[in-house]
């Protein structure tokens, strides 16, 4: 009797051992899992940031397209107005060539001068 007393109490004891065993290995596992869960959120405020970085960019590309396309209108329009500016320099050079100067002293009488005597 005494002896199957000893053999219960071990086998108690080692079930005892197993539990405290299994008890330790799952808080392990716990542990890690929290861990890994901590990775992951780190990796995913990472990815976060990179998204909110990425769509900035995007914006900023839309600003340097739309600015860009301004200026091509801009450009074009100065390039007309430098045209005009051009053609109307040209008109007006033949328009003044057209008017002699006369003074007094050196044309006074000439036909080009006529008034003047």
């Amino acid at each position: 009797m005494t002896k199957i007393i000893h053999e219960v109490n071990e086998l108690i004891g080692n079930a005892a051992s197993a539990v405290e065993n299994q008890t330790r290995t799952a808080g392990e596992i716990t542990d890690n899992v929290r861990q890994v869960s901590s990775g992951f959120s780190g990796i995913n405020e990472n990815v976060a940031q990179a998204s909110a970085g990425a769509a900035q960019i995007a914006r900023e590309i839309s600003l340097v397209d739309s600015a860009s396309t301004s200026m091509t209108g801009h450009s074009g329009q100065v390039s007309k107005s430098a045209t005009d500016l051009n053609s109307l320099a040209q008109k007006m050079s033949l328009l003044t060539g057209q008017f002699k100067l006369c003074d007094d002293q050196s044309q006074n009488g000439s036909p080009e001068c006529p008034g003047l005597s």
